[in-house]
C-alpha cells in the first residue's frame, strides 16, 4: 500500500507541473487592468445631496433618541434590574434546608456578588440573602432556648440560673460575613455605576468639543470632506453607545451636541453647491473616454487594444468624480467595453483553473474527512473494521480525483496519506490495550456488585436510596467489559438496584391512599362551590370558609395536582361571574382569603413575605412614576398645548395616588393579625370607596 501511495504521488505532481506551465503560459501573455468599481471609488470620496439629507435626518432620529432618554436616566438601572428580576429569579423554598445549607446558599450568593461579571443582579441577591437570615435567626432562636432548657435544667439554684449566656456557633457568624459581603458588593456596585456616569460626562463633554472644531471655519480641518463626514456619522455612534450621564447634567449636553451637529451639515449643504459645477465637468471628461475605449473593440490586434485599454483606465481614474445620477451608467457602459476584450482570451485559463479549483476543493474535502478518523476510538472491533472500510472507500476516491494546483497539492497529499496511517496505527493499538482495559474493567464492576447486593435488603431508604444511584453513577463511568461476562454483570447489578427501589415504592402505598383522600375532600369542597355558583349565591364568607379549607387540605396524587387546581379555579370563576360583586369587591375578597390563606398556614411564609415585597415593589415603581411625571411638568412653558399636556399628566398622577392607596390598603390586609380582621373589613370598605378613580372624559 505505501508502495502505490508514493507511485500516486508521483504521478499528481508532474501532471500538476504540466498544467501550471499551461496556465502560466497564459497568464504571461495577458495583462488586464484592475477593473474595480470606478463609481464605487468615487462614491467614497464624496458625499451626494441625498446622502447628507440621510445622514441628517438619521442624526436627528438619533438625537431625538437620546431627548427622550435624558429624563429617565435614573430610572433605567431600576427597571432593568426589575425586569432581569421577573425573568431570572427562582422560586427558592428555604424552610425545607438545615443550617449548614442555609449557609453554603448564603455562600453561593456571596460569591455571586463578588464575582468579576458586569451584569449582577444586586437586587436579586439582597433579596435572597435577607430571606435566608429570616431562617438563620429562627434556627438560632431555637439553639438559644434549647441550650438555656439544658442549662436551667442543670443549674441547681435560681442564682445560678441567672448567670445563662449564650454563644452563637462558627456556622452564624459565617452566615453573618456572607451577609456583610452581599451588602459591601451591592454599595459598591452602585458607587461605580455614578463613577460611571461621571467618566461619560467627560466622553461626551470630549465629542462635542471635537463637533466645535470640525464646525470651525477659522481653522481648517486636516480630514477630506468624505473624512469630515465619516468621522462626524463616527461621533454621532459612539456619542449613541456611551452610557448614561448624570440627570442634571443630561439637557444641556444634549442640546449643544444637536446644535452643532445642526450647523455641521448646514456648512456641508453650502459646500455640496460649489462641487456641483466641478463634477459636470468631469462628466464631459469620462464620456469621451469611455467612447474611445467602445472603438477599441473594432481592433484586430487584441494585445494593442489590452494596452491601450490599461491607459485609458489610468486616465479615466485621474480624473474626480461626476454627478451621481450618471455615475453608475457611464461606469457601466466602461465596464461592458472591458469585459468584452478579455473574455475570449480568458476563457480557457479561467475553465483550466477552474477544474484545478475543483480538484483541489474536492481533496480538501476528502482530508478533512480523514482527519477524524485519527480521532477515532471505541472498544468494539465491528467499529474499527467498519471504519477501516470507510477509509478504503475514501482512498478509492482520492485516487479517482485528477491533480490540484502545484502550490497545495505536496501539502494536500501529505495530510491525507499522514491521517491515513495514523488511524491504522492506532486501530493497532487498540488491540493491544483492549483486553487488559476490559479485565481491570469487570473487577471494578463486580466490585460494584457487591456493593449494591448489600444495600438490596435497607432499610435506611434515603441512605440506601442515595448510595445505590450513587453507584449507577460510577457503573457508567466505567468502560466496557469483555463481551461475554457484559450482560450477566448488569443484569446482577441492576437486579438488586430494582429490588431495592421496589421494596421502597411499596412503602408509600398507604401515603398513596391518604393522598387519594385528599383529592376526595378537595373534589367535594370544588362542588359546595359550583353549587354557590349555580344559585348565584354572593356569600363570600361561606366561599372564603371553602377556600381556607381547599388550601387546608394536604396533598394530593402528583397525576391530579394540575387538574383539581384547574377545576377549583373554574369553579370560583363561576361563582364571580355569576355574582353581583363588583370588580373591587372581588379583589379585595380574592386578598384577603389569600392573606387568611398564608397566615394560617406556616409553611407559606415565604409566599408571605413575596407578596408584601412584592406590593411595596409597585409602589415604589408608582413613586418614581409620580416623581418622573412632576418633573415633566415643570419643563412645559406656558401655552395651550402645554396646559393639555399637563392635564393629562396630572391625571396620570392622581390615578397612581389612587392606586398606591389601594395597594397601601392591601398590605395593612396582609400584616393585620387574626384578631383584627373584622374591625379592619368595615375599614378597607371604606378605603376602597375613597380611592376608586372617577372616569374621565375620554373614558365615558
Amino acid at each position: 500500500m505505501m508502495n502505490e501511495e508514493n507511485e500516486n504521488l508521483t504521478n499528481e505532481n508532474e501532471i500538476a507541473a504540466t498544467q501550471d506551465q499551461v496556465v502560466n503560459e497564459l497568464e504571461n501573455d495577458l495583462t488586464k487592468p484592475d477593473l474595480k468599481d470606478q463609481s464605487a471609488e468615487e462614491a467614497e470620496e464624496e458625499v451626494s445631496q441625498e446622502d447628507l439629507e440621510g445622514i441628517k435626518k438619521e442624526s436627528e432620529q438619533t438625537s431625538l433618541s437620546i431627548e427622550e432618554k435624558t429624563d429617565d436616566t435614573e430610572n433605567e438601572n431600576s427597571e432593568t434590574e426589575q425586569k432581569q428580576e421577573k425573568q431570572e429569579i427562582p422560586q427558592i423554598d428555604y424552610s425545607t434546608l438545615s443550617k449548614e445549607e442555609l449557609v453554603s446558599k448564603s455562600a453561593m450568593l456571596a460569591a455571586e456578588a463578588t464575582a468579576s461579571e458586569e451584569r449582577i443582579n444586586f437586587r436579586y441577591l439582597d433579596d435572597q440573602v435577607s430571606k435566608i437570615r429570616e431562617f438563620i435567626d429562627a434556627f438560632t432562636e431555637k439553639e438559644r432556648k434549647e441550650a438555656r432548657q439544658k442549662y436551667e435544667e442543670s443549674a441547681t439554684s435560681d442564682e445560678e440560673k441567672e448567670g445563662f449566656s449564650f454563644q452563637q456557633d462558627d456556622l452564624t457568624g459565617t452566615f453573618y460575613e456572607n451577609f456583610k459581603a452581599i451588602k459591601e458588593a451591592k454599595r459598591n456596585h452602585y458607587q461605580k455605576l455614578e463613577s460611571e456616569k461621571q467618566s461619560n460626562l467627560k466622553k461626551k463633554q470630549a465629542i462635542i468639543e471635537e463637533l466645535r472644531l470640525l464646525t470651525d471655519t477659522s481653522k481648517p480641518s486636516e480630514l477630506s470632506r468624505k473624512g469630515e463626514f465619516d468621522r462626524v456619522k463616527e461621533i454621532q455612534s459612539e456619542f449613541k453607545n456611551i452610557g448614561y450621564v448624570p440627570m442634571q447634567e443630561a439637557d444641556e449636553i444634549y442640546r449643544n451636541y444637536k446644535a452643532l451637529l445642526d450647523l455641521f451639515y448646514n456648512q456641508k449643504s453650502q459646500e455640496r453647491e460649489l462641487l456641483a459645477l466641478d463634477r459636470q465637468r468631469n462628466l464631459e471628461a469620462k464620456t469621451s473616454i469611455v467612447a474611445r475605449a467602445e472603438e477599441l473593440l473594432n481592433y484586430d490586434k487584441i494585445n494593442d487594444a489590452v494596452n491601450e485599454l490599461n491607459r485609458l483606465h489610468q486616465e479615466y481614474k485621474r480624473i474626480g468624480p461626476v454627478p451621481r445620477a450618471d455615475r453608475e451608467e457611464l461606469w457601466e457602459r466602461f465596464k461592458v467595453a472591458s469585459d468584452k476584450i478579455y473574455d475570449a482570451r480568458r476563457e480557457y485559463a479561467e475553465n483550466f483553473k477552474a477544474q484545478l479549483e475543483e480538484n483541489m476543493k474536492l481533496k480538501q474535502d476528502l482530508c478533512l474527512k480523514v482527519e477524524e478518523f485519527v480521532s477515532f476510538d471505541t472498544d468494539r472491533i465491528r467499529d474499527w473494521n467498519n471504519k477501516t472500510q470507510e477509509l478504503v472507500e475514501l482512498q478509492k476516491q482520492w485516487d479517482s480525483i485528477g491533480p490540484a494546483p502545484r502550490e497545495v497539492a505536496k501539502n494536500l497529499n501529505k495530510q491525507f496519506w499522514d491521517n491515513f496511517k495514523a488511524f491504522f496505527n492506532n486501530k493497532s493499538k487498540f488491540f493491544e490495550k483492549l483486553d487488559a482495559a476490559r479485565d481491570e474493567n469487570l473487577i471494578k464492576k463486580q466490585e460494584l456488585i457487591k456493593q449494591a447486593e448489600a444495600l438490596k435488603e435497607s432499610t435506611d431508604w434515603d441512605t440506601a436510596a442515595n448510595t445505590l444511584k450513587r453507584l449507577q453513577s460510577e457503573w457508567r463511568e466505567i468502560g466496557h467489559v469483555p463481551e461475554k461476562q457484559r450482560e450477566v454483570v448488569y443484569q446482577q447489578f441492576k437486579g438488586a438496584a430494582d429490588y431495592f427501589f421496589e421494596r421502597r415504592r411499596n412503602r408509600y402505598k398507604e401515603q398513596d391512599a391518604a393522598y387519594e383522600e385528599n383529592l376526595k375532600q378537595k373534589q367535594e369542597i370544588c362542588t359546595q362551590i359550583e353549587e354557590l355558583a349555580k344559585a348565584k349565591s354572593n356569600d363570600t364568607k361561606k366561599l372564603q370558609e371553602l377556600h381556607l379549607k381547599f388550601h387546608e387540605i394536604g396533598f394530593v396524587p402528583r397525576k391530579d395536582i394540575r387538574n383539581i387546581q384547574d377545576r377549583f379555579d373554574e369553579v370560583n370563576a363561576a361563582f364571580m361571574k355569576n355574582s353581583e360583586l363588583s370588580n373591587e369587591e372581588e379583589q379585595t375578597f380574592h386578598f384577603k382569603t389569600q392573606a387568611k390563606a398564608i397566615k394560617k398556614n406556616p409553611k407559606m411564609a415565604g409566599d408571605f413575605k413575596q407578596s408584601e415585597n412584592k406590593l411595596k415593589r409597585k409602589i415604589t415603581d408608582l413613586e418614581n412614576e409620580i416623581n418622573l411625571w412632576q418633573n415633566n411638568i415643570e419643563f412645559f412653558a406656558k401655552s395651550k398645548t402645554a396646559d393639555k399636556l399637563r392635564e393629562e399628566f396630572n391625571e396620570k398622577i392622581a390615578k397612581a395616588k389612587s392606586e398606591i392607596a389601594a395597594i397601601q390598603n392591601q398590605i395593612k390586609i396582609l400584616t393585620t393579625p387574626p384578631k383584627e380582621e373584622k374591625v379592619e373589613e368595615k375599614k378597607t370598605e371604606e378605603v376602597i370607596a375613597e380611592t376608586e378613580t372617577p372616569k374621565t372624559e375620554s373614558e365615558n
